[in-house]
């Protein structure tokens, strides 16, 4: 029984708390009242025009009058802020506060701080030390000594930084902002500055709103006084003497902290409206207040009028209500009874109903509007949902660099081995220190040649390093880092060094990889015949030559062809496999590697080389380095803290060959002036840019998140829903980038940033290095270029950002490129033979007809076939939902 009574309640409460049907009904109640209350009213106007009427607007204008005052008291905090910013980035102020201490003699710290005063136009300067007593008082130079710890603004700077409130000096009021003044990390004493609350401050006030303004301030004995006013007829002992006629007025504001805005006063000229509130210190104790007062008397004769016009309107009214009332109700009825019933459900958590159309004015734009939030609740769900579950399989977040995949998988992948064999045999009198020294910065440049092509490094044995290679061009990417290893350990540091080649070999084939356990030890492991492959190479392999098996020149034969470059094959000495060798100037030509000796940087001198860059040093002086973010769109990156910013930031630090072209490096510094000091929600900030220890950077913001690289190889596809509204958002930084006339031109999975919101930021922004320089073309991610980047144009337009979104977008929908290619020269081709791109719906059917014709539009072979503007891309991702 009573499973079968539950519903029933619920149902009646259901009915109880919707109203029912009774919609129709309730407005013609309501339009029988509303007439009712006409004529009840015209009945009152004698009543009203006598007062209560015009009482309550006066009131409510006084009201307003104090919500203005309450923001000009936000502006003058907000303009003392900016001043005490300039004070607290002054490192002059402190050192003066320290010479002080140690002589005694403040004069110099009174100068400093009146030198501002006549510059940035505060009237009040203060100067303590930790313990609260006065160093330099600008209004009282007799003040020094004098313990102000027991202030309110003082107590509270001392705990937080900056602190607010009024300042009561005397009989005078300020508003006054306090902050810490540091040295070393140190507090080395307080600095409050003030604004005067005067009489120039009454008038403008005044003359704003149209009230009389005064300010009084609570005298010790229950005593007030007048500090500012307006000067309009009112004398300030007539306010005094009122208020004091007035009972507790005064006792309510400065006792109990109440605002009162309907306070009627009797002056010697008539009735006044009086609306005050309380002026706090920064403990929020009220130690004045605002007054405005208002003419009442004067307001209440052209009320009379409005008496008989309004008689005559409430007779026209009450013919009229009744027919009229009826129409409304049953057409407001008809439109409104469905879109209640769908916000029921949506109050009860369900956003996945169909909202009814509306049937025309005002109830097609609510079912609109509904529809539109119902859209957004449910993107953001399934972005919040997806990005959790991504975030799960995250090690450490990375910008613009893989991430480990912690789950175990079965796949193709190609290896690369690199044998360092000058470390494998330490000769005696070596020091011990420099070959350690030695063999770190061999192994972060293979390690850097690896990650700038997206490999991961599984293992580090000894003298061997063991990369893996995901994708269909892995083979060519893994070619690449094994050519420029071998170039790269091939020069000499300096000329007493006898370089020794690695010995460098690749595999591919199917593989197991994932994390394997020994005891309390966990690593990467890989398991397949390619291993057993890289160790039959290996034994082979020479220095000065890269080994291939077989499986890796199958993968790369295209490539190989289209470069004429025939490896030499041969019989293995200690096994019968077949192997296959490049000569490194061949496999550094094929994978596009600049072997150009490198010339003199822009910055000459003794310096740091960014691969010695670690973790635990302090550049500059001024760059903790935390951690290592991975490789950046110019150089390789660092999570650091900055110390003259008191913040986390990544630096970036420039890649040599870039400092070798001055025209580029021109070019970056004037971008760099251009933006940085732009602020986008969805762009990376970019703060500063220099030089630390001889290593040219840029400083980017921090920001904690995981690529999209990330994203799209931990999940293979990104559902369709969270995928658009990741473009979309990808396309709103790209148009506040175009807004300040500045291309991105490497838009990629690596260079974007998912939030642990969900929020998409835009990474590199202008930094990727044209293709006509070598450094761009090196530096390419050729899949992701326009053609008419890869065809090498100067004059390069927003379309090739929409077009590079239009190939993310491909990638988070279907997990393949649109067109695939090892080179710039092998993707351009493909663009040339004209090949049409196969529709999204081909790998994934669930990809709606309208998403998938947005995805071969930003596609287009030419500028202009695409979306002209990416406000225009992000408006019809929009409407997708």
């Amino acid at each position: 029984m009573a499973r079968t009574k539950k519903p029933a309640k619920a149902a009646a409460a259901k009915k109880k708390k919707g109203g029912g049907s009774s919609l129709g009904p309730a407005i013609i109640a309501l339009v029988a009242i509303a007439v009712a209350l006409v004529a009840g009213t015209v009945a009152a106007l004698t009543q009203l025009a006598q007062g209560s009427g015009i009482r309550q607007e006066l009131s409510s204008n006084l009201t307003g009058s104090l919500s203005m005052q309450t923001a000009f008291q936000q502006q003058r905090y907000r303009r003392l802020q900016l001043i005490s910013r300039i004070f607290a980035t002054d490192l002059v102020l402190p050192g003066y506060l320290a010479k002080a201490a140690a002589s005694g003699d403040a004069r110099e710290v009174l100068d400093f701080v009146e030198e501002y005063q006549n510059i940035l136009s505060f009237d009040l300067g203060v100067v303590i030390d930790p313990t609260g007593r006065v160093i330099a008082h600008t209004d009282d130079p007799a003040a020094a000594g004098t313990d102000l710890s027991d202030r309110a603004l003082v107590q509270v700077v001392q705990e937080e930084n900056p602190a607010f409130g009024i300042w009561r000096d005397n009989e005078e009021l300020f508003h006054a902002v306090a902050v810490e003044l540091v040295s070393d990390f140190d507090a080395a004493g307080y600095l409050i500055i003030g604004l005067e609350i005067n009489d120039a401050l009454a008038l403008q006030l005044s003359r704003i709103s149209g009230d009389e303004i005064f300010f009084l301030a609570d005298v010790p004995g229950d005593l007030m006084a007048v500090t500012a006013s307006s000067g309009q007829g009112i004398q300030p002992d007539q306010l005094i003497g009122a208020l004091r006629r007035s009972g507790d007025v005064w006792n309510r504001v400065i006792s109990r902290g109440a605002t009162l805005d309907d306070v009627s006063l009797e002056l010697d000229n008539g009735e006044r409206l009086l609306a005050i509130m309380p002026l706090r210190d920064a403990s929020e104790t009220p130690v004045g207040a605002a007054v405005a007062l208002t003419d009442l008397s004067g307001r209440l004769a052209p009320f009379q009028q409005i008496l008989f016009g309004a008689l005559g309107a409430a007779g026209v009214a009450l013919l009229l209500a009744g027919p009229v009332a009826l129409m409304l109700a049953r057409g407001t009825r008809r439109a409104l009874v469905p879109l209640a019933a769908a916000a029921d459900e949506v109050a009860a958590g369900n956003v996945e109903i169909a909202v009814p159309e509306g049937s025309g004015g005002e109830a097609s734009r609510i079912a609109g509007g509904l529809e539109h939030l119902l859209r957004q609740v449910r993107g953001r769900r399934l972005v919040d949902a997806f990005v959790s579950h991504v975030a799960r399989f995250q090690r450490e977040p990375a910008l613009g660099s893989a991430s480990i995949d912690s789950r175990p998988r079965a796949e193709k992948i190609t290896l690369l081995l690199v044998e360092m064999r000058r470390f494998a045999n330490p000769k005696a009198g070596y020091d011990p220190e420099e070959s350690l020294s030695r063999f770190s910065r061999d192994l972060r440049k293979v390690v850097t040649a690896i990650e700038s092509r997206r490999g991961q490094l599984e293992s580090v044995q000894g003298h061997r390093l063991l990369a893996t290679f995901e994708g269909d061009d892995g083979a060519f990417r893994a070619l690449g880092a094994g050519a420029e290893t071998m170039h790269r350990l091939s020069e000499r540091e300096n000329v007493f060094d006898e370089p020794e080649p690695p010995a460098v070999v690749l595999a591919s084939g199917s593989t197991v990889i994932g994390p394997v356990t020994a005891g309390q030890h966990a690593s990467s492991g890989v398991l397949g015949l390619p291993v057993q492959m890289l160790e039959s190479l290996v034994r082979e392999a020479a220095p000065g030559e890269v080994y291939l098996a077989k499986p890796v020149v199958k993968d790369l034969l295209p490539t190989l062809q289209q470069a004429q470059i025939a490896p030499t094959s041969q019989r293995g000495i200690m096994s019968t496999m077949p192997i296959y060798t490049l000569k490194t100037e061949d496999a550094c030509r094929l994978a596009g590697v600049d072997t150009t000796p490198r010339a003199d940087t822009a910055f000459p001198g003794d310096k740091l080389s960014p691969s010695e860059v670690k973790a635990g040093m302090l550049l500059g002086g001024r760059f903790e380095v935390l951690d290592e973010i991975g490789t950046g769109t110019v150089g390789s990156t660092f999570k650091v803290r900055d110390r003259d910013r008191h913040q986390l930031g990544a630096l970036e630090l420039l890649d040599d060959k870039l400092l070798a072209d001055p025209t580029e490096l021109e070019r970056l510094k004037n971008l760099i002036r251009a933006i940085r000091s732009f602020n986008h929600p969805h762009l990376i900030g970019i703060f500063d840019f220099g030089e630390a220890d001889g290593i040219p950077y840029f400083l980017l913001e921090y920001v904690r998140g995981m690529s999209l690289r990330f994203v799209i190889d931990q999940s293979r596809r990104v559902p369709v829903a969270v995928a658009t509204r990741f473009a979309e958002e990808i396309c709103h930084g790209l148009d506040g980038a175009h807004g300040m006339r500045v291309l991105h031109r490497s838009v990629k999975p690596e260079n974007v940033l998912v939030e642990t919101t969900g929020r998409i930021k835009l990474a590199g922004l202008g930094l990727s290095p044209p293709m006509s320089s070598p450094l761009g073309m090196a530096s390419a991610s050729p899949p992701y270029l326009a053609p008419e980047q890869l065809a090498g144009h100067d004059q390069l337009t927003p379309a090739v950002d929409v077009y590079a979104t239009g190939v993310v977008l491909y990638e988070m929908l279907t997990g393949k490129l649109p067109v695939s290619g090892a080179t710039p020269a092998e993707i351009r081709a493909r663009h040339d033979e004209g090949a049409a791109i196969e529709p999204p719906s081909v790998h994934v059917p669930e990809v709606p007809p309208r998403l998938e014709q947005i995805v071969l539009t930003c596609l287009a072979k030419t500028p202009a076939q695409r979306y002209e503007t990416a406000a225009a891309l992000a408006e019809d991702l929009a409407a997708v939902g």
